[in-house]
């Protein structure tokens, strides 16, 4: 198991200045149940950044999925395997702080393998896991992680952001090393740092 990307963390921490604002914004918005799916904006990033749309299935098991406009394989393309390209979901539950208080991870680990992780996330340090993840890549341009809601604290309710990272940059110099290169991300709901309304699971009162 490595260690998530640099990239991928430091994108987390990319306009949180506006993340209150944000937050605040969408306290009040009505709850759905579990699965809850969404769209994303097509056409406000590169193909093979652009996210179309992800979806959130929250019960015993939590399936957190994104679906790219144009999928690269994070298994053999070099955009994951030289490069920090990666898929991220920022968790807000509920009782905790103003900013989510976990962020989950996909990402390729090694040569070949897929890799993913759920951390804790107490702004501005989220570098302690809570636990591992189950990753899928489907049908070319979806990804998946998925954990036990135990992972999480297993709270009355969700609310989930999709972020993709597309590092174009220079190949990885190395574990620890500086990645000189160009991170393009795109983020579900489309604004940064919105999130998704409050999904319950579906055996939970409406």
């Amino acid at each position: 198991m490595t260690s998530v990307p640099r990239s991928l963390r430091t994108s987390v921490l990319l306009g949180v200045a506006v993340l209150t604002a944000v937050l605040s914004s969408t306290t009040n918005v009505d709850a759905a149940v579990s699965p809850y799916k969404a769209t994303d904006t097509v056409g406000d990033a590169p193909r093979k950044a652009d996210l179309r749309s992800y979806k959130v299935v929250y019960g015993d098991t939590v399936k957190l999925s994104a679906k790219l406009r144009k999928g690269t394989d994070p298994y053999s393309s070099p955009l994951w395997v030289d490069r920090l390209t990666g898929v991220m979901w920022l968790i807000d539950v509920p009782g905790g702080s103003e900013f989510p208080e976990f962020a989950a991870f996909f990402y390729n680990g090694d040569p070949g393998m897929l890799d993913g992780e759920v951390d804790h996330f107490d702004f501005p340090n989220f570098d302690e896991k809570a636990c591992e993840t189950d990753e899928s890549f489907r049908d070319g341009n979806r990804y998946q992680v998925s954990f036990p809601d135990t992972c999480i604290g297993s709270p009355a309710n969700i609310r989930v952001q999709a972020i993709m990272v597309l590092d174009k940059g220079e190949p990885n110099l190395g574990p620890g090393l500086p990645n000189p290169g160009e991170d393009i991300v795109d983020y579900a709901p489309n604004a940064l740092f919105a999130l998704s309304p409050k999904i319950k699971p579906p055996s939970a009162d409406s």
